[in-house]
């Protein structure tokens, strides 16, 4: 009996060691733990009305850190124009490693950027103009739309290749300054942004985040 009792104890113990492992290999903090996908929406405004939409998703596993910004939207001026805008920047260990951009205009190209850290520097191509820059890259444009940027002065467009300058004017808003002169205004909300305003050569365009 005793041996009968023990020979049982052993497998029983054994079996919910296996379930307790299966238990934790499927459990939603496990995967957590190994990927994290964030993801954003907004709604495109143009004079009360709704054009189009901006995707804003982040992808962290281990040191790596992924993002990816995509806008679709139409409108019409005169005659109706499509415009899409991609952008993908990746981080490794917190520091910016790649990134490329393309602006499409009815489906057609109409300017691209890439970054690439390569031998201890930066090699900058926007439309083909091709620069290299040596100075730390930890913080971007794509980012804006996952966290505040408090505290930063200036921020590294992948789209212009270049710092911008960045001003905090309170209540959780900052300007961006483009290279044009013309502004884009970001606010925020426990950290997440919550409405851009962009202002352009022709319009003033809002995106408000979907909950």
């Amino acid at each position: 009996m005793a041996l009968g009792l023990s020979f049982f104890i052993i497998r029983r113990s054994s079996y919910m060691t296996k379930f307790t492992t299966i238990i934790i290999l499927l459990s939603p903090c496990f995967l957590f733990a190994q990927s994290q996908d964030h993801s954003l929406m907004y709604k495109v405004v143009w004079k009360g009305d709704s054009i189009g939409y901006v995707s804003a998703n982040e992808k962290v596993e281990d040191q790596t850190r992924e993002l990816q910004l995509s806008s679709y939207t139409q409108f019409r001026f005169l005659m109706k124009f499509s415009l899409n805008y991609e952008y993908f920047t990746k981080y490794d260990n917190g520091k910016l490693v790649q990134s490329k951009t393309e602006n499409k205009l009815n489906d057609k190209s109409r300017d691209y950027s890439t970054v690439e850290f390569q031998n201890n520097q930066y090699r900058i191509d926007c439309d083909g103009d091709v620069s290299y820059m040596t100075a730390n890259i930890d913080y971007s444009v794509t980012n804006l739309y996952h966290k505040e940027p408090k505290g930063r002065n200036k921020i590294f467009s992948e789209r212009f290749g270049e710092f911008l300058e960045l001003e905090d004017i309170g209540e959780s808003t900052y300007v961006l300054t483009k290279p044009s002169g013309r502004k884009n205004y970001y606010k925020y909300k426990n950290g997440i942004c919550k409405e851009v305003k962009v202002i352009n050569q022709f319009a003033t365009i809002y995106f408000h985040r979907i909950p």
